[in-house]
């Protein structure tokens, strides 16, 4: 486990939620802060897990158009 997902497993949990409509898929993203971080940890976290994010939709964007 990477040091990136220990960090999100344990204090950032996202949720991704995958809705369809009109045949095309949008991406929801939703974050919780479990524990009282640094107001620049935060940032720099969000930051990070919203590109995580995107990495993650857009490969199961990728999935969904072969299926």
């Amino acid at each position: 486990m990477s040091m990136i997902d220990s960090y999100t497993v344990l204090n950032v949990p996202a949720a991704i939620f995958i809705i369809e409509e009109r045949k095309k898929v949008k991406y929801a993203f939703t974050f919780l802060v479990q524990h009282s971080i640094a107001a620049e940890m935060i940032t720099r976290f969000h930051f990070l897990s919203i590109k995580i994010a995107e990495e993650v939709c857009k490969a199961k964007e990728k999935e969904i158009n072969q299926g």
